[in-house]
């Protein structure tokens, strides 16, 4: 990245920070408080492709699971009638908001990272906690944030003291073509952004998947997986099952959802 594109992003990281402080917010260790999942089961949905898979095993397990969202995967759940416990965002630009776009008013906690993007902060109505990935003077507690969204989702469950996270639509490759959850056009419509993918064997790397094939990923998605690989190496306290179709994830045991008792 230029020189000039790195202060850009850092003016916009400041100019969020400023803004976010003035939000009324509460703190993690205040969402920790309110919202008890200690012991329990989370469900962290991600924005993959195998995230549509799972939608029907999702609205047949609701009532008996607490799922943690990514942003980018909330209109996934919200349009089939799936209502996540909390969602989460950290990244700094305007487009987050097209995320929340149209949810405004939900009453689901939006769990954000400090400079995260003003703009789905501020035209978010439900209950906000902000978090620090760093010390800070308030005393609360810092959630580690890595290189994507998945993972401060899956510090906090691990923070509040979850006993099991469970990964769903955490691919780290291509599906069929599909980079996302076929939502995430709805989302992004009218920018160049979509989940539609021509799979050039020159231009992507290889991972192994779940079910032991080979699947094409991006290098950023390699350089996601490591991290998540860290958090979860860093959490041996914690048992972390992955629901997906996509990479292997060490540290994680591959499973369908439908074999896990959420009684």
């Amino acid at each position: 990245m230029a020189k000039a594109g790195i202060n850009e992003f850092k003016d916009i990281m400041e100019e969020n920070y400023n803004s976010n402080l003035k939000e009324a917010h509460f703190t993690m260790r205040d969402f920790c408080n309110t919202y008890n999942f200690k012991d329990e089961k989370i469900i962290i949905a991600a924005s993959g492709p195998s995230l549509d898979e799972n939608i029907d095993k999702l609205k047949r397990l609701q009532g008996n699971i607490k799922i943690f969202s990514v942003g980018s995967a909330l209109r996934t759940l919200i349009y089939n009638g799936i209502n996540p416990y909390m969602i989460c965002i950290i990244d700094p630009s305007e487009l987050v908001y097209n995320q929340i776009k149209g949810f405004e008013n939900l009453n689901i906690p939006l769990c954000f990272l400090k400079t995260a993007s003003r703009w789905a902060v501020s035209k978010y109505n439900g209950p906000k906690y902000m978090f620090h990935n760093d010390e800070n003077d308030i005393n609360d507690i810092v959630i580690n944030t890595g290189k994507t969204v998945a993972i401060p989702t899956m510090d906090i469950a691990v923070k509040g003291g979850a006993r099991e996270v469970i990964l769903v639509g955490q691919d780290l490759a291509f599906i069929n073509n599909k980079s996302h959850t076929d939502y995430i056009n709805e989302s992004y419509k009218g920018t160049n952004i979509t989940n539609e993918v021509k799979v050039d064997t020159f231009l992507y790397k290889k991972v192994e998947g779940v079910k032991g094939d080979i699947l094409y990923t991006r290098s950023e998605y390699l350089n996601f997986k490591h991290f998540i690989e860290l958090e979860i190496e860093s959490n041996p306290q914690v048992s972390f099952i992955n629901c997906s179709s996509g990479a292997k994830i060490k540290g994680t045991k591959y499973m369908d959802l439908e074999e896990i008792n959420f009684v």
